[in-house]
């Protein structure tokens, strides 16, 4: 394989797919708001699911040295619950 097709399949690796996916779904969404909320409406549940896991989808680094990468959904805490626990029951 050439240098420049080694160059170009390095380069492809370690882009975050997901981080470029979310970068042009949030200038769809800003640019065309109400085309994008007709087009979530006619989505299945099971579609929606999966379009949330994917904008939440980030790729994490295992290994640095190897290079090894590997998609995960990350989830922001909105807010934590905290429950109503006696301190005598521990």
């Amino acid at each position: 394989m050439n240098s420049y097709a080694s160059e170009l399949i390095a380069g492809i690796k370690a882009e975050d797919e997901f981080a470029t996916f979310r970068e042009a779904f949030a200038k769809f969404k800003e640019q065309n708001q109400a085309y994008l909320v007709k087009i979530a409406e006619n989505l299945s549940e099971i579609k929606k699911e999966f379009l949330k896991d994917v904008l939440q989808s980030h790729r994490v680094v295992l290994d640095q040295a190897e290079g090894t990468t590997q998609a995960r959904k990350i989830v922001k805490v909105s807010g934590a619950k905290v429950a109503n626990v006696k301190h005598d029951e521990f």
